[in-house]
């Protein structure tokens, strides 16, 4: 979908934000799937936040793309993406760094379907966690990291 066959289906109905509406369906896909895998609706995850933050996101959503000139050497490294394990992708956009692996390594899956993280506020630092432990997954077989906020979210 973020790549070349994407960008054909989308360019023709959406030529000025069609990288947009390819992430828009690629989000959705994945909100599925984490669901299906780990349906508890009291789970943070990346793709499931809470609604003041989901609405802040779609907030910003239409300013970004209003600077799509801006995004276009993000979507395009995007769209160029290798089949690099998902730490090194992170790593290659800025997203991940080194001092976060060991938080990561001290989480467990045991073959579950899902990974908890410690409890801890939702922020840059929980959500490139959450980001970063899809590591766990497997191809066809996604680990849904997720995160119970308690009585703060």
């Amino acid at each position: 979908m973020l790549g070349l066959i994407g960008e054909s289906l989308f360019r023709r109905g959406f030529p000025r934000t069609h990288p947009w509406a390819r992430a828009r369906v690629v989000f959705e896909v994945a909100r599925q799937r984490c669901l299906e895998r780990y349906p508890d609706p009291k789970a943070v995850t990346l793709w499931n936040l809470p609604a003041t933050i989901e609405d802040a996101f779609d907030h910003r959503w239409a300013s970004w793309i209003e600077s799509g000139d801006q995004w276009s050497p993000f979507f395009q490294k995007l769209q160029n993406l290798s089949s690099a394990p998902l730490l090194e992708i992170l790593t290659d956009f800025g997203l991940w760094h080194v001092s976060h692996a060991s938080t990561l390594s001290n989480l467990t899956h045991q073959g579950n379907l899902d990974v908890q993280l410690p409890r801890q506020p939702l922020n840059d630092e929980s959500l490139t966690l959450l980001a970063g432990a899809f590591s766990f997954s497997e191809k066809g077989s996604p680990i849904v990291p997720w995160l119970d906020l308690g009585a703060e979210g």
